[in-house]
């Protein structure tokens, strides 16, 4: 340890004060910033000193800790970082933190545009039980530097945190799916394909690269990671399509074993075709692992599914309700809305490039009626007109009498009133219906984050039973 220099934590966020605390604990000279006055202040009392852009002098720090948030290239880098890179300073993640910290541990490294959660947690949950020492964080949960001393390490990847971890190898990389997600961040769709395939830059031949290729883009991911050959490149598939590990008939087969080796209708938490994706690859990445077929499959009987994601929460006068806030872009919500019949969709937040313009044709042909609320609400609708889909509804906070509301619900007193909407339409409906919230879009407009958008569906949902 070099205790003449410095190392430079920032953002701080839950990943990122828990990283200077980490290193403080390690003995290491630790200065932070973060853009918010308060929570440097907080970061004060615990007895972290604070840089400055026009007082830090980057020759004297030897690493940069970075939250994954910051952007660091595109649109632009931070201020700090724009100073640092032209000192050539490094700039890590958590993950490579905890790497270097516990590099005698099995790393097993999920990514993807879609499913990576609930991939993540799948895998942890059949680990433990399996009995094998394991946890789980990362992008998901816990940060990657609080999860403990343990053997194996199952950890959410984004494209972000991808792009700090230039030393860290994961065991066995799993690569889910590819489709146009955070351009702005990333610059365009070859670079943000390029981050996340910083998952196999420092595998050898003892490492599995395990990728599902249902879309163009893993596929050709695949065939250039076999081509270059420094890894045992094992390939999945939500279909029949060739691949070790595929589905047919409902059920799950790879090409070692003309058996199935389990059947989908049993998971009663994994219904739907990007669940499938997700289930056929934690198959082969927990084979990859070392797990025998009866284990796993006990376990995915048993698992109970992630909060937000196509989370039935209850059924009422017929109507069920489906919370899957988690769906913030387009790809998400095609997988969402094709699991129902003529549903009653909710869509709105901040939109992500391209909008809905993708998945108009599953809207018409599977959504009864579409209910617009947020920042995106009228390009939405636009894109609904010029497809000559009409039934939809807008609603915003225009004429409404924010005294008349409860001070709790006036911020998102639009997203509430198109839940009740969509409640009444759909127990007007013959035999019931499914009210469904998958929007398509960021969270951050209205609420804090896509779980707080979840639960103020469910909170709704409870007013609506309880008549309020």
């Amino acid at each position: 340890m070099d205790n003449s220099k410095k190392v430079a934590v920032i953002g701080l966020g839950k990943a990122g004060l828990a990283d200077a605390l980490f290193l403080k604990e390690k003995g290491e000279n630790v200065l932070v910033w973060d853009d918010k006055e308060e929570v440097r202040l907080q970061a004060q009392e615990q007895g972290l000193d604070s840089i400055t852009l026009e007082n830090t002098d980057w020759d004297d720090i030897s690493y940069i800790v970075l939250s994954p948030g910051i952007p660091h290239t595109h649109p632009k880098p931070h201020p700090m970082i724009a100073q640092a890179k032209k000192k050539n300073v490094p700039i890590v993640g958590d993950v490579e933190l905890l790497y270097k910290d516990k590099s005698t541990a099995n790393f097993i490294g999920i990514t993807g545009t879609n499913g990576k959660s609930t991939t993540t947690e799948l895998l942890h949950h059949t680990m433990l039980h399996a009995g094998i020492s394991v946890n789980a964080g990362a992008n998901l949960g816990k940060p990657a530097v609080s999860l403990g001393n343990c053997e194996n390490y199952v950890l959410e990847m984004s494209s972000y945190m991808l792009e700090l971890v230039p030393t860290t190898v994961f065991n066995v990389a799993l690569w889910l799916n590819i489709s146009e997600d955070h351009l702005i961040r990333h610059g365009d769709i070859n670079d943000y394909i390029n981050a996340k395939a910083n998952i196999f830059h420092n595998q050898n031949s003892n490492h599995f690269a395990i990728i599902c290729i249902d879309d163009e883009y893993s596929e050709k991911v695949a065939t250039r990671l076999k081509d270059q050959g420094k890894q045992k490149v094992i390939t999945v598939s939500s279909s029949e399509k060739s691949a070790d590990y595929y589905i047919k008939d409902n059920s799950i087969y790879s090409t070692q074993d003309e058996n199935p080796l389990g059947n989908l209708g049993d998971y009663k938490h994994l219904h739907g075709s990007h669940n499938a994706q997700n289930a056929v690859s934690a198959w082969a990445t927990l084979h990859a692992c070392g797990l025998e077929n009866d284990v796993i499959n006990q376990a995915f009987i048993t698992f109970a599914g992630l909060a937000h994601r196509q989370q039935f929460v209850l059924k009422f006068n017929d109507v069920e309700f489906y919370n899957d806030s988690k769906a913030t872009n387009a790809v998400s919500t095609q997988k969402a809305i094709e699991n129902f019949s003529q549903s009653h969709l909710l869509l709105g937040g901040i939109a992500k490039e391209g909008g809905i313009t993708s998945i108009v044709d599953e809207i018409k042909s599977q959504v009864a009626h579409v209910y617009l609320y947020g920042q995106a609400r009228e390009e939405f609708a636009q894109t609904l007109r010029d497809a000559g889909y009409t039934n939809f509804s807008i609603f915003d906070d225009t004429n409404i009498k924010m005294e008349d509301i409860h001070p709790v619900k006036r911020k998102h007193i639009s997203f509430i009133n198109a839940i009740k909407q969509a409640y009444k339409d759909a127990s007007n409906k013959n035999g019931g219906g499914v009210v469904l919230l998958a929007p398509a879009c960021a969270s951050f407009d209205m609420f804090k984050s896509f779980e707080d958008r979840g639960n103020i569906f469910q909170a709704t949902i409870s007013d609506i039973i309880t008549g309020e």
